[in-house]
């Protein structure tokens, strides 16, 4: 979905842009020209072909390549999944094929849209370049895996659910108790991702992995919270009253996060992504103040036509 993103822009000059990986995340264009055929390239890139023409083949690329990556995110987690019920000396082939087939199940459902298996591959992206850093990184690898198991819009009540779920799966596996319990505990923080200054270094990376988004880029930031409202408004009803609902919850949440002295809970994400992420949530607080000023002031427009009107016929 972002790379198509990315390429919704004019396309001459675009051709070369994306083959010099330039203007564009070098993961993304990557992805585009991989084993993308020599001759094709030199097409491309020598401005022979028309506008239309070369837009065709560079999204029909992407398309190609956002498909494979979604199998590819989906081996990843999988394979994920394996090395966690490795570690942690599990036996029995029908437990692991069934827990894999409810986290795949899960994260997959069509009414996701950012809390997807995607969400989890980035964090452990995150995971593999500070594994080193971690405790006992198979407990921080489970409670990736389990994390937003459950997601049905519901503060609180979905982190508790997931953590439910984490406690089955431990059980069934035979984690040790106190284990269980220390990564449903971390999971159910995921509720607000504040954590005490002596909690543990493990938990405070976790936090950090799931809150990453917040310090991306301003483009991808953009994706991230305009994909979490349509997941959400997915999961309620209302219409534009859930966008004006949105409109005010939302700076609110962002506000408080604002006010806290530290988002990140780890100096090293923290010297990353701490200032741009105060610098993308105060952009879409701006944003949401203008959408409710412009539905406020829309309102008393047509209240005031109203009464206008009401007014001229009642003469």
């Amino acid at each position: 979905g972002r790379i198509l993103t990315e390429l919704d822009r004019d396309t001459p000059g675009r051709a070369r842009e994306i083959l010099e990986h330039r203007n564009m995340p070098e993961e993304s264009a990557a992805m585009i020209t991989q084993g993308m055929p020599s001759k094709r390239k030199q097409e491309l890139l020598s401005g022979e072909l028309g506008s239309e023409k070369v837009d065709a083949i560079i999204r029909h690329m992407a398309r190609q390549a956002a498909s494979a990556h979604v199998v590819h995110v989906e081996k990843d987690i999988k394979e994920r999944f394996e090395q966690c019920c490795k570690v942690l000396n599990v036996k029995d082939q029908q437990v692991k094929d069934k827990w894999q087939q409810i986290i795949i199940d899960n994260y997959s459902a069509k009414r996701r849209v950012y809390h997807t298996l995607k969400h989890i591959y980035d964090m452990f992206k995150l995971f593999d370049q500070y594994k080193h850093a971690l405790e006992n990184s198979n407990l921080v690898a489970v409670a990736i895996l389990f994390h937003d198991l459950v997601y049905e819009g519901r503060n609180r009540e979905d982190e508790e659910k997931s953590a439910q779920e984490l406690r089955r799966f431990g059980a069934e596996v035979g984690m040790p108790s106190a284990d269980i319990d220390e990564v449903a505990r971390w999971i159910e923080l995921t509720a607000t991702h504040q954590v005490e200054s002596n909690e543990c270094k493990d938990c405070k990376f976790f936090m950090d992995f799931d809150m990453a988004v917040l310090g991306l880029p301003w483009l991808q930031y953009r994706e991230y919270f305009l994909n979490v409202k349509k997941e959400y408004q997915g999961l309620k009803s209302g219409g534009w009253l859930f966008s004006l609902f949105w409109a005010f919850g939302r700076p609110k949440a962002m506000g408080k996060l604002l006010q806290v002295e530290h988002i990140y809970a780890t100096p090293a994400f923290r010297e990353r992504y701490e200032a741009r992420a105060r610098d993308n949530l105060a952009k879409e607080m701006n944003i949401w103040w203008w959408t409710k000023t412009l539905w406020v002031g829309g309102s008393v427009l047509i209240i005031l036509w109203n009464i206008s009107s009401a007014f001229r016929h009642s003469r």
